[in-house]
């Protein structure tokens, strides 16, 4: 027997242990495959896949898709079900997206959203295996494209009966899953506390139903066989399905962006570059091109000529623009208008950006005036229309002062209660324990605790770190040449663009570190309030004086009055150089 329905703690509101500790415990008990199956995501699947890899164990990827009063697991088999996966999950979020939110535009995912889930897998479902205990939905996909890669799922309980029966009269096989949404037994609190926080309801309200049983754990094989003595081919089945889902997460590949109307993106790249150095140096030096030709070479050996070619498209559509980091090292990103330091005369080298030697992409973090940066997302989102382009995801987590305060409601405590302990709790010892914070923070020392709050802080503590929520990365955007939902799910984000309400932010399932892990080549378009008052300095001396100053081309380390202002440490609101640390080092170190 498999386990080939578990949750990990990416189930938001329903799993509580972590895709290593699942991956742990299953190798602990003797599994040599385990599934991943989170509700409506894979915003783990990198991560369980690397757990899996460590402990010994083969990972399974899929996910138990809920629509309405629908459900399935799909299990991939393959890069094309990997695919259908992706697309199915998108489509459920953006059709309760669409209705939640109540978007004024159709966002297309191959197809607009269906009502049922059993339509939407029926036409594109290759590559899949769907397990359900869904009777009505066995039944329909059965009638629409057959029972091809369709099963009965059977867990320990009393509506397994219904489902066999069910799968013989349809002629769809069972097999047992398991059903896990802890990796020990003991996990069960922290899962009936976790349901009445997603319930925004009391321990004590929770509907039986929306409560997994006590059971529901990362069970021996032998001990859930045990419920099936009258089908021991559907335990046998879940060997069988295990052997077939081999797909994984790529690793180590690049998939880049690509502008539609090139057909030549290395020599396009060329003449652009070349163009803007003219631009920039005037007559070229022999050094100057022998270091052109060293960068555009590297760059077109590693494929990533359409990737700055559409950077460049995005900067000329924010004309006071700073690229931030190693990209300042490239006489390429210079010439394209990328950045504005010269990397010639300062002594930077190419390879502190992209070295031929590592396989990491290329990391370009991108600054805009704070009040031009949502612009310049609606720009890519337009010119890059969904599925092509989306913003990276953050997993927000459970701290201490919000596992607290959740902790708190759902025992009944008081509002005023509430706030009067959790205001209390310094932002900076957010990882310390409520009993250390008691003990030794002076914001405690004149609170009068009322009783259980040291027994519920206990139970607090044991959702700090769970991820709780999805929400977007300060500037991370990925663009992919086909359709994202190839590679991961997208869906819509609560943010909204100024002046652009027409827009619906999508959102991709991975974090900063999964997204470059698939592969999926990520740009930074960060909001900056120092390019703000830049821009706006400059517009005031030509309203004022008549006075044009090109920004791209000024470079203020020639003037002397700014050089003697960074001898001096007066930078209070330069960008990276007016903290007290940054100040000190300027005035000693250019003294």
């Amino acid at each position: 027997m498999v386990h080939l329905h578990a949750h990990t703690h990416f189930s938001f509101g329903l799993g509580v242990s972590s895709p290593e500790v699942m991956a742990e415990a299953a190798a602990t008990r003797g599994f040599r495959a385990l599934a991943c199956t989170d509700t409506n995501g894979v915003y783990g699947a990198i991560e369980f896949q690397r757990a899996c890899d460590a402990a010994g164990v083969r990972p399974i990827l899929g996910a138990h898709l809920v629509q309405g009063s629908e459900e399935t697991v799909a299990l991939a088999t393959s890069e094309r079900g990997w695919g259908a996966l992706c697309r199915a999950i998108s489509r459920i979020h953006w059709h309760t997206g669409r209705r939640r939110r109540g978007s004024r535009i159709e966002p297309q995912v191959d197809a607009p959203a269906p009502d049922e889930l059993a339509g939407s897998l029926a036409h594109d479902r290759d590559g899949l295996i769907l397990l359900s205990r869904d009777t009505a939905l066995l039944e329909r996909v059965a009638r629409a494209s057959g029972t091809r890669d369709l099963y009965a799922e059977l867990r320990p309980g009393k509506t397994r009966h219904v489902v066999l029966a069910a799968a013989r009269r349809l002629g769809i096989p069972p097999v047992v899953t398991g059903g896990a949404v802890m990796a020990h037994p003991e996990d069960w609190t922290r899962h009936r506390l976790l349901r009445a926080i997603a319930l925004n309801t009391t321990l004590a309200a929770v509907p039986p139903d929306e409560i997994w049983p006590r059971d529901a754990w990362l069970r021996p094989a032998d001990v859930v066989a045990r419920h099936f003595p009258d089908c021991p081919e559907a335990v046998h089945t879940a060997h069988e399905i295990a052997e077939r889902c081999e797909y994984r997460i790529p690793m180590g590949r690049a998939i880049a962006p690509r502008l539609a109307d090139v057909t030549d993106a290395f020599q396009r790249l060329r003449t652009e570059a070349y163009a803007g150095a003219e631009r920039r140096y005037g007559t070229l030096s022999s050094m100057t091109r022998t270091r052109l030709d060293h960068e555009l070479g590297i760059i077109g050996a590693r494929g990533f000529a359409d990737y700055f070619l559409v950077v460049q498209d995005i900067v000329r559509h924010g004309p006071t623009h700073c690229g931030r980091g190693s990209v300042a090292n490239s006489v390429v990103s210079y010439c394209l208008g990328i950045t504005h330091v010269e990397p010639l005369g300062a002594g930077l080298l190419f390879e502190r950006f992209l070295n031929p030697e590592r396989k990491d992409p290329p990391d370009i973090d991108l600054d805009f005036p704070w009040d031009e940066r949502d612009d310049v997302l609606a720009y890519v989102f337009r010119t890059y229309p969904l599925p092509r382009a989306a913003m990276v995801a953050n997993h927000n987590c459970f701290r201490l002062a919000g596992a607290l305060r959740e902790t708190a409601k759902v025992y009944g405590r008081p509002p005023g209660e509430i706030r009067e302990v959790t205001r209390r709790i310094p932002h900076y010892h957010e990882n310390e324990s409520f009993d250390a914070l008691l003990a030794e923070h002076p914001n405690f020392k004149e609170l009068d605790l009322a009783p259980g709050w040291r027994d519920l802080a206990r139970h607090a503590s044991t959702l700090v770190g769970l991820p709780r929520l999805l929400s977007l990365h300060s500037g991370g955007v990925v663009i992919v040449p086909d359709a994202l939902t190839n590679y991961v799910p997208v869906e819509p984000a609560a943010k909204t663009l100024a002046k652009h309400e027409d827009l619906t932010v999508p959102v991709i399932q991975f974090e900063k570190d999964g997204t470059e892990d698939a592969g999926l080549v990520k740009i930074d378009l960060l909001g900056n309030r120092s390019l703000a008052v830049i821009r706006d300095t400059i517009d005031a001396v030509h309203d004022n004086t008549g006075r044009i100053i090109d920004y791209t081309s000024s470079d203020a380390g020639d003037d002397e009055a700014t050089r003697e202002l960074f001898r001096t440490g007066r930078t209070m609101g330069v960008f990276y150089t007016e903290s007290p640390a940054s100040r000190q080092l300027c005035a000693k170190s250019l003294a």
